[in-house]
């Protein structure tokens, strides 16, 4: 069996048979702390949102302690994986020995609810039959996601190192630990896409268990899952490597512990739902603005009943957050000034993420703008007439759409046509149903009273003062529609305890069905991972989807490979610009043994450059006239062009 250095970085790895089969080390793992959770609790869904908690701090745990001794390899890996398993082997048979055998709790469904449980099964397993066939391919893992994952497993730690993308380092990275560990574990990218997916599948369980916990019965709990399954951007970006449904999990595992300290406060809840803020915050830093409003719950709700236990579970929380997050914090502290990042990209902070000042008149134009983005859907008659209204809102209030201080740099409000790409799809029908359920529950005549109402009401209120939050404080992006995710999965479950109460079952399910039916075009009709047409995942050669987003680079890149393999260099310089899919060319353009190296970098991070010569090839993306290396203008070296690629040959 050969290790990771022996396979080769710049391919991702050629798959090799024995070493895939170490893929289901972590996995194991996960197994094994679901039965001991069961054996304590009796409650599967309970039990494998537990696991799926403590498995997330073992992963981050054991990547930043391997990543300080640089022994983030294959074989550094799988000994750690191999410790934890006989670690949580032994706590496992220890707690069944006390306990016993968890016992599956009876579950009785009718026939609608069979059926409609059934169609979910078929969408998770179609969506998860994309993840796994399909390698990344949207432009954000191209140029980042995937990248940085390259770039640790090459320099064995998640240490900063010089590069022209800066995103690869500052920001959140919690996603990628776990594609990292995956990546090293199986030898390839095919489980990339799954860790979406998989979070995708803990929302379902961890939304079904939330309503539970608001009261709903079985009904309730199954249109949740259908609520959050059938939601058109989730169901786009459940087969990807962005971290929107991931950080979207961790948040409402947040939600759900929250729910449970409102009610009895206890140590254990306190770290589970500590783990989970923790985690959210690491996987993707706007989950502060969904995360904060759900702790004000919590501190109205124990502030003064007991306040010495609201203190105990803050203080946990604060410190496992510090903990998994503090390693990480410190490299950008170390390096930008700031635990969060530089909070900008491009040359002097050109792409700033944040708004340049904050106000009611931000608030109103960012949120109705923001809204506006879920009216990309398949009529497009519809989307126009939004996009006019949004437009029309904002002069009478005097505010303009198109505000350079609030709006992403180098663009214009406007609302994109394609509907079924997961950087633009929006969830027009979940959000008119979230504006209903506000209704509904403004009014105590048609909502029925019981415990458990007011705190349904400060869930659904602490969502939309997270996105509020998000709003007021971060520049609208004409992409912003994915980042969304959070809120309306937070609020899934009170709509569906909503729908339960006020609505007959026939009508329920039938709003269940039409949601499943709706879901359909962007089932099969994703943008980039198509199921069904000429394009489809099935029939498209595995090394072709990976130009999926930009089909004219093949031809070019296959040159530029070729160019490569004859040259046979041991090391490659890059000399790229902010957006370049950098992941292109470690999977599809590198040999086997060839190395990368950012060079010339001209960020915060070039300072974090070795030194020493220069590699003898460099592949520039950039304007030739506009880069020294050495002290030359790079005009003045001997270069090939493969466009949009010119290499400079030292």
């Amino acid at each position: 069996m050969r290790s990771c250095e022996d396979i080769g970085f710049s391919m991702g790895f050629p798959l090799c048979e024995s070493v895939d089969m170490l893929i289901v080390l972590p996995i194991i793992v996960f197994v094994v702390l679901a039965c001991a959770e069961w054996s304590r609790q009796g409650l599967f869904r309970d039990a494998v949102l537990r696991a799926a908690v403590f498995v997330g701090v073992i992963t981050v745990t054991g990547t930043e302690a391997l990543g300080f001794c640089r022994m983030l390899t294959f074989w550094g890996v799988v000994g750690f994986w191999g410790i934890a398993l006989m670690g949580v082997g032994g706590w496992c048979v220890l707690t069944i020995l006390r306990h016993g055998w968890g016992r599956p709790a009876s579950t009785v469904l009718s026939t609608v609810q069979w059926a409609l449980l059934v169609w979910c099964v078929v969408y998770i397993l179609l969506i998860g039959l994309l993840a796994w066939m399909c390698p990344p391919n949207v432009w954000d893992g191209l140029t980042y996601h995937m990248s940085r994952v390259m770039h640790w497993i090459q320099n064995r730690s998640v240490a900063f190192y010089p590069t022209s993308i800066p995103r690869q380092l500052h920001l959140s990275p919690g996603a990628e630990y776990v594609i990292l560990h995956a990546q090293l574990l199986s030898g390839g990218d095919r489980f990339a896409n799954l860790v979406q997916w998989g979070a995708m599948t803990g929302c379902l369980l961890a939304g079904s268990l939330m309503a539970h916990e608001l009261g709903a019965g079985r009904r309730g709990q199954l249109l949740t899952v259908v609520l959050v399954l059938t939601l058109p951007a989730g169901i786009l970006q459940a087969s990807n490597v962005q971290t929107d449904f991931v950080v979207s999990f961790w948040l409402l595992l947040l939600a759900l512990y929250v729910v449970r300290m409102c009610r009895q406060a206890s140590p254990r809840d306190a770290f589970l739902a500590g783990g989970a803020l923790g985690l959210a915050v690491l996987t993707k830093g706007t989950a502060l603005v969904f995360a904060a409003p759900l702790l004000l719950v919590y501190t109205a709700s124990a502030w003064r009943a007991d306040r010495k236990t609201w203190l105990r579970a803050m203080a946990v929380m604060g410190c496992l957050t510090l903990l998994l997050n503090g390693p990480f914090w410190l490299r950008n502290q170390a390096l930008y000034g700031r635990p969060l990042g530089p909070g900008s990209e491009g040359v002097g902070g050109a792409f700033s993420y944040r708004n340049d000042h904050f106000s009611a008149d931000v608030l109103l134009s960012n949120l109705s703008r923001n809204l506006a983005l879920h009216a990309v859907q398949p009529v497009s008659a519809l989307r126009m007439e939004v996009e006019e209204w949004t437009r029309t809102f904002h002069e009478a209030l005097g505010l303009d759409s198109d505000d350079p201080a609030t709006t992403w740099t180098g663009t214009t409000f406007h609302l994109a046509d394609q509907w079924a790409h997961e950087v633009h799809a929006g969830n027009p029908l979940h959000l008119l149903l979230i504006f209903g359920c506000g209704l509904v529950l403004c009014i105590p005549r048609i909502f029925r009273k019981n415990d458990k109402t007011g705190l349904i009401r400060a869930l659904y209120l602490s969502g939309w003062c997270g996105l509020a939050l998000f709003c007021l404080l971060l520049r609208w992006q004409p992409w912003g529609a994915r980042l969304h995710l959070p809120f309306f999965v937070l609020l899934m479950p009170c709509l569906g305890v909503v729908v339960e109460r006020i609505m007959p079952p026939r009508f329920a399910y039938g709003l269940g069905i039409l949601l499943l039916l709706c879901a359909l075009p962007w089932l099969f009709s994703n943008a980039l991972r198509p199921l069904v047409g000429p394009a489809a995942v099935w029939r498209v050669d595995r090394s072709a989807q990976y130009f999926a987003a930009a089909p004219s680079l093949r031809a070019p890149y296959g040159a530029l490979r070729g160019y490569l393999a004859r040259r046979g260099p041991e090391e490659v310089g890059l000399f790229l610009g902010l957006d370049d899919p950098e992941y292109l060319l470690w999977r599809t353009v590198g040999a086997p043994g060839m190395t990368w190296r950012h060079v010339g970098v001209e960020n915060a991070s070039g300072r974090l450059a070795a030194g020493g010569a220069l590699p003898d090839v460099i592949l520039v993306s950039r304007d030739m006239g506009r880069i020294t290396l050495e002290g030359r203008v790079t005009k003045e070296y001997d270069t090939r062009s493969f466009s949009p690629f010119s290499v400079i040959e030292r």
